[in-house]
């Protein structure tokens, strides 16, 4: 008997690699992606700590009797419409999020603690990603708005600017939408090891903890995945269940249907 679904870990950097080419895409029914600034920090932290985030759940496209219209995860901009390998069926907060947060170099778009529209970057704080006392996710993991800059009184005094990568450097506070692009991440090392605050032995071991502690666990991340097989039938892809919802579609007929299902989605 054919088996219908392989599971692993896959690199974070390969599914978002995927993600940022069409091959991984959404079906057109799932909700938008809604995670607030602090949801998005903390999945940051817990990257950054190589501490689980779940797994995700993905269906290999090419049956005829199980198609949905696809569309790209948040974020990403395909130069024309690209038909995926891979649909994702579960993760779609967290991978969309990830992808804004690390494969964009865009500002993510999110909410404030009181619900309202933001625009925001996250840095590491090298100096609270290196303390053993310090808290990773109030401390170490922080978000700057678009501007990358964070003032008070009215916007007239400016407490943090990150607006250049000099600022940046004498700040220490390291760019995470870079941390997955290799060459990147060299070009702002060398210039902290060069340019940045206190003496370059205290730079360097400074560097050297906190590639091991942060840059490290997000090049280095597995993502739990699911593969359905492609010739899985309709009725075992109807049903996925996952923590937060069971998905029932085979009842869909039409997308007039599966937009009448998302709304039963958001209510339950």
């Amino acid at each position: 008997m054919d088996q219908k679904f392989t599971s692993n870990e896959e690199p974070l950097s390969d599914l978002l690699r995927k993600a940022a080419a069409g091959l991984l895409q959404l079906p057109d029914f799932q909700r938008g992606w809604v995670w607030d600034d602090a949801h998005i920090a903390s999945l940051l932290a817990s990257i950054s700590h190589s501490y689980p985030i779940g797994a995700v759940m993905t269906l290999r496209t090419g049956n005829p009797e199980v198609k949905f219209r696809p569309r790209p995860i948040e974020g990403v901009k395909l130069d024309q419409p690209h038909e995926p390998e891979f649909m994702l069926l579960d993760g779609q907060q967290r991978m969309t999020s990830l992808y804004l947060a690390l494969h964009s170099s865009d500002p993510v778009p999110t909410r404030d603690s009181r619900g309202r529209d933001t625009l925001r970057h996250y840095y590491a704080n090298i100096d609270a990603c290196i303390d053993p006392f310090a808290d990773r996710e109030d401390d170490g993991i922080v978000s700057v708005p678009e501007d990358r800059r964070i003032t008070s009184d009215f916007g007239r005094q400016v407490e943090l600017d990150l607006s250049t990568r000099e600022a940046e450097i004498a700040a220490g506070r390291f760019p995470l939408d870079i941390v997955l692009d290799g060459s990147e991440t060299m070009d702002w090392q060398m210039a902290f090891l060069s340019d940045g605050p206190g003496e370059y032995e205290e730079r360097m071991d400074k560097w050297k903890r906190f590639a091991e502690a942060v840059v490290k666990p997000f090049t280095s991340y597995h993502v739990p995945a699911i593969e359905l097989a492609k010739t899985t039938p309709k009725e075992a892809v109807c049903q996925v269940e996952s923590p937060r919802v069971s998905w029932r579609l085979c009842s869909l007929r039409g997308w007039s249907d599966a937009r009448k299902w998302e709304i039963s989605r958001r209510a339950a």
